[in-house]
């Protein structure tokens, strides 16, 4: 595994992002760009490390960015500095002539990150992207309506359910990237958000996404995001097997 740390994509102190890479990086396919969560108020890139040695011994390579917390910062900070960061990650691969696919995804705030580059496309354009230059999204236990931590910093109940320009939810339309994406919760997730991810798949669906590339998946026993680091009886992580299986989805497009 080769590793480039603390790569800058921004000149803004600690705009900056982990790049871990097979061996052989020309051999490299697919490029997994994954943001940590932690309520968009902690949380920190090496938190995610982990996965480097399950991914990159497959030829996969993992981006890990930083990226603006509140209450220091407030939104939309974070999610420029996501879309910054996968324009940064894919000028690092081209210039190691590397030509991997990109895949986004997070965990929590972070997969809430990942929902808003897919399907408010204004983010990826400010940086001459668009959400079909990402060939598949994992979202780990997002929220696809108004995040509670951005609620909460405007002084509304976080336990409100908002769908605003700030969530996911009020930008899917007939314009949402046709690309495999795998919606991961867990049983016993956060109040209400097994069910604002069923009406994402569901929205989703209705505005013509591929039934078989668009799934979701619930895992039984489970807490919050709570076998992010477990790993199954193989040995492998959960969250590592999920993303070879999104890879499984795009492969097979």
């Amino acid at each position: 595994m080769k590793t480039l740390l603390n790569q800058p994509y921004d000149s803004r102190e600690n705009a900056l992002f982990d790049l871990y890479l097979p061996d052989d990086p020309a051999s490299c396919r697919f490029a997994v760009i994954w943001f940590y969560g932690g309520g968009l108020v902690n949380g920190r890139k090496e938190d995610y490390a982990f996965l480097a040695p399950s991914l990159t011994s497959r030829g996969i390579t993992l981006a890990l960015p930083n990226y603006r917390l509140m209450p220091e910062f407030s939104y939309p900070a974070f999610i420029q500095d996501a879309a910054k960061s996968v324009f940064a990650v894919r000028s690092a691969l081209s210039s190691l002539s590397v030509d991997a696919s990109l895949i986004a995804g997070g965990s929590s705030a972070g997969a809430y990150l990942s929902m808003m580059l897919c399907f408010d496309s204004s983010y990826l354009a400010a940086e001459n992207l668009t959400p079909s230059d990402i060939q598949g999204y994992l979202f780990n236990s997002g929220q696809p309506t108004a995040h509670f931590g951005i609620l909460k910093s405007k002084g509304i109940d976080e336990r409100r359910i908002i769908i605003d320009d700030t969530s996911a939810l009020y930008h899917v339309d007939e314009s949402i990237p046709r690309r495999p994406m795998l919606l991961l919760l867990a049983e016993n997730d956060m109040p209400s958000r097994v069910t604002q991810n069923r009406l994402l798949h569901e929205t989703l669906l209705r505005f013509g996404a591929d039934e078989k590339k668009t799934e979701i998946e619930i895992l039984p026993g489970f807490g919050h995001c709570g076998y992010d680091k477990m790993k199954e009886d193989d040995g492998e992580y959960i969250l590592a097997k999920r993303i070879l299986h999104l890879i499984d989805l795009i492969v097979s497009a």
